[in-house]
């Protein structure tokens, strides 16, 4: 089921974003699954479209998170 924003503009509200992931936080810890936070997503977003560096000092905490998976 879309949200009702993302149905009407094509975009979904920061508010939806918010609940969305929270929700999909809640499931993971559920089932025992590491779900990345959301400062992990937006540093490895940042390093995918080239606005930090992948050898950045500060994502090496990041970088093991995510290759421990």
């Amino acid at each position: 089921m879309l949200c009702k924003s993302l149905r009407m503009t094509g975009e979904m509200s920061p508010v939806e974003v918010w609940a969305r992931l929270n929700s999909a936080r809640h499931n993971a810890a559920k089932e025992r699954i590491h779900f990345l936070s959301s400062i992990e997503c937006a540093l490895l977003y940042a390093v995918d479209n080239g606005l930090l560096q992948a050898n950045h000092p500060q994502l090496t905490q990041v970088n093991k998170v995510g290759f421990s998976l």
